[in-house]
């Protein structure tokens, strides 16, 4: 996890967990037990997305 604060927590549809924290998106990893931090570098930075 790419920060300990946790902002936001959503399950989708597939049923994986996502939480937003102040540095970026994880994915929860369950077979493994642990969070991935997700890049986002490929994607252009908006000051629009919340």
């Amino acid at each position: 996890m790419n920060n300990s604060y946790i902002k936001s927590l959503v399950e989708d549809k597939q049923g994986m967990l996502w939480a937003g924290t102040l540095n970026g998106l994880n994915k929860y990893l369950p077979d493994e037990d642990r969070f991935m931090a997700i890049d986002l570098a490929p994607f252009p930075k908006s000051g629009n997305c919340y």
